[in-house]
């Protein structure tokens, strides 16, 4: 485990400074971020950088993002109040660029995640707060956010930070996500995205302006946002390309499936055209909302309110914000964060309760008629199964970057052999993950090929003669033996310190 101090040889932080690893944080900039946060919140000040009285950094342990790479980093400082001085300390979520040599920070400076994830957060959802905020009686406030400290971004190089209090200190965790939402979870999260929908749909609506007005108001704003990303989205569809190889791949392992694998090997130069052309089809939904973009269990942090005996839960990662139909948000969740046997289940009853939320939510809160003439509940369930399709491609691109991640770290548990119930975990959690992805290939593949599926194979989720169900997915491995998706790579939780001394510590 290596440590560092942070550095503080800069008499102040330059106006261009964006730390881009762990060892370039200095505590003058960290003096900076912490004021700015207090001085919003009409806080007393730093006097001082050297008020910053210590400070550690670790990476995270769920450090696996494929666009940035995620730090928590703990500082205890000093400051006077009207009382005298006190003794304070911040817990910060600090998100930074991949690696150095990691392949994928030039498809981050092509795609400007930073950029837009900034922008989402200090720019566009600040601005829909504040629209709930004037225009609702009583005020409504969105607290599906996460606390915002700091962010900075370089337009020429694709650099940047994001900087958000830790919810893990405010109570606010990850769920096991590879076992998907329970159906209390799915409730609660859906009840609050057709709040969250209705809202960005009446905003929308009412700062709609004519002409070059519209450059100016909400509506506008979120509509140029979502228009500029359009433009960039080239590089990353082209960054799905190997997504749905190894996914070919994956079910080329697989007993009994390999009919799907061939229509998969043969479509794939293709799908990224599919996914694109659902993503812009002609919408059914009479209204448009704001979307999260990417909203799947990993991206949601829950919390048990002993108060009010309710499960709380904040958004994170609002890279992907844009302007659609709800229900792409809504089958993107469905599909990402459930079983088969859930969706099956319990489908017509959320999909029923979300469009009577949200229906609802524009009618009390912001008087705004819902349904529209001729817009049935019906109509909203054709809607989402249209939406269903590009849904799915876009969810298998997340979940096989989580199955060859797991894959990886059960091979190192299982090489190193040391820690026989590490290995028993992480090959349960490969299994159940495996098999949920294996769940939406059975419903979801058949689509996209008119070709009848031969005999022995699954056929709309159907078990024929001969097949081997997704039920019977036991084996701990996806790989044949011999067969290795990804290099062994041992995930270092690096830790990094800073003092008062000017000497290097190494712990």
């Amino acid at each position: 485990m290596e440590t560092f101090l942070l550095r503080a040889q800069l008499e102040g932080v330059e106006e261009d400074f964006i730390p881009q690893e762990p060892e370039e944080i200095t505590r003058e900039w960290l003096f900076a971020v912490i004021n700015q946060y207090r001085k919003v919140r009409d806080l007393s000040l730093l006097a001082h950088p050297d008020d910053i009285t210590d400070c550690s950094i670790d990476e995270c342990d769920t450090s696996h993002g494929y666009l940035s790479t995620t730090y928590k980093l703990l500082a205890n400082f000093r400051c006077k109040n009207p009382l005298g001085s006190e003794e304070c300390s911040y817990a910060f979520f600090l998100k930074m660029l991949p690696g150095i040599e990691d392949k994928h920070r030039k498809l981050l400076w092509n795609t400007e995640v930073f950029r837009k994830e900034i922008q989402a957060q200090f720019h566009l959802l600040p601005l829909l707060q504040q629209f709930l905020a004037q225009n609702c009686d009583p005020p409504v406030e969105m607290r599906l956010l996460p606390d915002v400290v700091y962010g900075s971004f370089d337009d020429k190089h694709g650099d940047g930070i994001v900087v958000l209090m830790d919810l893990n200190e405010r109570g606010f965790f990850p769920m096991d996500h590879y076992f998907g939402l329970s159906l209390a979870q799915l409730e609660r999260v859906v009840e609050r995205l057709a709040e969250f929908h209705g809202s960005g749909s009446a905003a929308l609506l009412k700062t709609a302006k004519s002409g070059d007005k519209q450059k100016q108001t909400l509506a506008g704003q979120f509509q140029q946002f979502h228009a500029d990303n359009q433009k960039r989205r080239q590089s990353y569809y082209e960054s799905l390309y190997p997504q749905y190889r190894d996914f070919a791949k994956f079910l080329r392992k697989v007993p009994g499936y390999s009919h799907f694998f061939d229509i998969v090997d043969q479509l794939r130069p293709h799908l990224v055209d599919i996914m694109n052309k659902a993503e812009k089809r002609k919408s059914r939904f009479p209204f448009k909302a704001i979307l999260h973009g990417e909203l799947w269990d990993k991206n949601i942090l829950f919390r048990y309110e002993q108060l009010t005996q309710h499960l709380e839960f904040v958004l994170t990662d609002w890279k992907h914000l844009s302007v659609g139909s709800p229900c792409q948000d809504l089958a993107f969740l469905i599909l990402s964060s459930t079983n088969k046997t859930l969706r099956h289940k319990h489908l017509k009853h959320i999909l029923t309760k979300y469009f009577h939320l949200y229906c609802n939510h524009l009618k009390k809160v912001h008087s705004l008629q819902f349904p529209k003439p001729g817009f049935t509940l019906e109509q909203f369930v054709q809607e989402y199964q249209e939406a269903s399709l590009g849904a799915f491609l876009q969810v298998v691109t997340v979940m096989i970057r989580e199955v060859k991640y797991l894959e990886a770290e059960f091979l190192n548990a299982v090489a190193d052999g040391s820690d026989e119930a590490l290995s028993s975990a992480l090959g349960e959690q490969l299994r159940i993950l495996g098999r949920r992805l294996l769940e939406l290939a059975d419903e979801f593949i058949p689509q996209l090929s008119p070709l009848p599926a031969p005999s022995g194979t699954l056929e709309s989720g159907n078990l024929s003669p001969g097949c081997t169900s997704t039920s019977s997915f036991r084996s701990h491995r996806l790989i044949k033996p011999g067969c290795q998706i990804l290099e062994s790579a041992t995930i270092e939780n690096r830790r990094y310190l800073i003092t008062n001394d000017d000497e290097q510590k190494k712990q």
